[in-house]
C-alpha cells in the first residue's frame, strides 16, 4: 500500500510510530510512503492513483468531494494544532499587530490560509485586505523564508515554532488553536484526517480497515504516558529537533487525535470550508472506517 504523508509535521506522528513500532507490520500491512507538501499535492496522488491512502485536510478533501472527486474521509482525526506565530513585538500587540504585515503560509487556498482567515476575520481584520499572506511551503522552507524577512508572520504548528526557535529566532504564539486564543474554530476544527477513494474501499476493505485499526493503536501508543520517551524520540526525528525542544510538543499534542468521527461536528467543518455548499459533502456518504 503507498501512503501520502506530510513530511517534517507533528501530524505525521502516528504513521511514523506505527512504522518505527511494527503495528504496520503486525496488522499485515505493506506501506511504502510518499511525502506531499500540502493537501491539493496528497490530494491528486490520491485522485491519479499513485497513494491509496494519504493525510489530508477539510481545505483539501471537502472541495474535491463537493466538486464530485470520489474521495471518502478515515478516522483518526487530528484536533486542530495550528498556530499564527511571529515576532515578540507584533505578539504584544495581539492579532491586531498583524495588520499590514506578511503572513506565511504553506500554500494559497491551503488549511493554513483558512485557518488565518478565520481568525484575522473573527478579530476584525480583513483578510483580504489588511494582511498579504505569502505561499512558502512547509516548515523547511519556511524557516528559511522567515529568517530572510520575506515573510512577517506565519501559520504553523507547535513542530514548525520549535524549528524556527532552533534556528535562533526569537518567535512568540499570536493565536494557538489548541489554549482558546483562535477563538471557536479552535473548539471544533479538524486539523487532519486520511483518505482514500470509493475505488480503494471497494476493491480493498480489508486493507483500508487494517490501515484503520493499526493507525488507531499508534494514537493509543501516542496517548500513553508510559510510552513517552519512546514518542519523544520518534518526534524529535520527525521534527528533526533535539529531544528537549520536542518534550513540549509532545505534551500539546500527545492526545491531539481521535479516533471517530461524529456528524456534528462534520457539519461545524464542512460549514467553516465550504460554507452554503456543506450539504454537498454529507457525512454518511463521505467517511469510512466509523
Amino acid at each position: 500500500m503507498n501512503l501520502g504523508f506530510y513530511p517534517n509535521n507533528s501530524l505525521t506522528l502516528p504513521i511514523t510510530i506505527a512504522q518505527d513500532q511494527g503495528i504496520f507490520e503486525a496488522s499485515k500491512l505493506d506501506v511504502t510512503t510518499f511525502p506531499g507538501k500540502t493537501g491539493p499535492e496528497l490530494s491528486a496522488a490520491l485522485i491519479g492513483g499513485s497513494v491509496q491512502i494519504s493525510q489530508n485536510t477539510p481545505q483539501s478533501a471537502f472541495p474535491a468531494i463537493r466538486d464530485g472527486q470520489n474521495l471518502v474521509v478515515l478516522p483518526p482525526v487530528a484536533a486542530l494544532n495550528y498556530q499564527i506565530a511571529g515576532s515578540k513585538e507584533i505578539a504584544d500587540q495581539g492579532i491586531g499587530g498583524l495588520k499590514g504585515k506578511r503572513i506565511g503560509i504553506t500554500a494559497r487556498g491551503s488549511a493554513t490560509e483558512t485557518f488565518a482567515r478565520s481568525v484575522l476575520s473573527e478579530n476584525g481584520l480583513d483578510p483580504d485586505h489588511d494582511v498579504t499572506f505569502v505561499a512558502v511551503g512547509g516548515s523547511t522552507t519556511m524557516v528559511p523564508a522567515y529568517g530572510q524577512d520575506q515573510i512577517d508572520a506565519f501559520v504553523g504548528t507547535p513542530s514548525t515554532v520549535a524549528l524556527m526557535r532552533s534556528h535562533g529566532q526569537g518567535i512568540a504564539v499570536i493565536a494557538d488553536a489548541m489554549d482558546g486564543t483562535a477563538g471557536a474554530l479552535g473548539k471544533y476544527g479538524y486539523g487532519s484526517f486520511f483518505t482514500t477513494t470509493k475505488d480503494v474501499m471497494d476493491r480493498s476493505p480489508v486493507t483500508v480497515q487494517r490501515f484503520c485499526d493499526a493507525i488507531r493503536k499508534a494514537t493509543a501508543y501516542i496517548a500513553d504516558p508510559a510510552n513517552k520517551d519512546t514518542v519523544v524520540t520518534a518526534l524529535s526525528k520527525l521534527a528533526g529537533l533535539p529531544e528537549g525542544q520536542s518534550t513540549p510538543i509532545y505534551e500539546a499534542e500527545h492526545a491531539l487525535w481521535t479516533n471517530s468521527l461524529n456528524a456534528e461536528q462534520w457539519q461545524k467543518n464542512t460549514e467553516w470550508v465550504l460554507g452554503a455548499d456543506a450539504d454537498k459533502v454529507p457525512f454518511n456518504s463521505s467517511t469510512g472506517c466509523l
